[in-house]
């Protein structure tokens, strides 16, 4: 029976895409531009049979219009039933 890691690998491969191999479950797409980047982790839950996907998106956003760009996510996480948008005002 094929795990849900190697039926992962196999459709990454079809489709072209580069992956890297995080650890014995993880395996990772991402793509970093001048001023943005995404990472998307799948973990495959052999034991669940299950894969549960994790993306982050950064993009850089001048200050002043953070506070708008937070008030968007907010709108958009209310519309949500899984997951949410988040913003980290770190820099």
């Amino acid at each position: 029976m094929k795990t849900i890691k190697s039926k992962t690998e196999a459709f990454f491969k079809k489709a072209n895409l580069n992956y890297l191999k995080v650890d014995e479950e993880t395996l990772r797409i991402g793509r970093m531009g001048r001023y943005d980047a995404f990472d998307l982790f799948f973990y495959c839950k052999e034991k669940k049979r299950c894969l549960v996907l994790v993306g982050f998106k950064t993009a850089l956003i001048p200050k002043q219009y953070r506070s708008d760009a937070a008030v968007l996510l907010t709108r958009a996480n209310n519309c949500l039933s899984i997951g949410n948008y988040g913003m980290d005002d770190s820099n």
